[in-house]
């Protein structure tokens, strides 16, 4: 019983834990948040690519395993085929769009959304007292 316990600790703080500090580490901001950021915007670039070569390579050179799950592309008609082939590359172009985005923004374009709130909030009561003006 105590070992059953251990272990599920153990995998919450894996799979829970672990991506929560990485998020808040992220969004914290500072020289850590932009490495953090940088790092795992490659990894995830890297893994898109990764996918996307194994899935063309399997089409041209299929496995035993990659034809039980997947239908080729040979053996469909081509709309099926382009159906198939966009849900197995979906996620890969995602991770390859979000890695490029990691890995090439900057951390000022959160500091921008947040210099435009506070410049809406002290624009306000500008507007407010021009507007009273001209109705008195």
């Amino acid at each position: 019983m105590k070992d059953t316990i251990l272990t599920i600790l153990a995998i919450s703080v894996i799979f829970i834990g672990i991506p929560l500090l990485i998020v808040w580490v992220k969004d914290r901001g500072g020289l850590i948040g932009l490495v953090v950021k940088r790092i795992f915007g490659a990894i995830s670039l890297s893994f898109g690519v990764i996918i996307i070569g194994w899935v063309v390579y399997n089409m041209f050179r299929p496995t035993e395993e990659f034809e039980a799950s997947f239908f080729t592309s040979f053996r469909l008609d081509k709309v099926t085929a382009s159906f198939f082939m966009i849900l197995r590359l979906a996620l890969p172009i995602t991770m390859i769009g979000l890695g490029w985005h990691w890995l090439t923004s900057t951390r000022e374009e959160p500091m921008k959304e947040s210099e435009n709130k506070a410049s809406d909030a002290t624009s306000e009561p500008a507007q407010g007292t021009d507007s009273s003006a001209h109705q008195g």
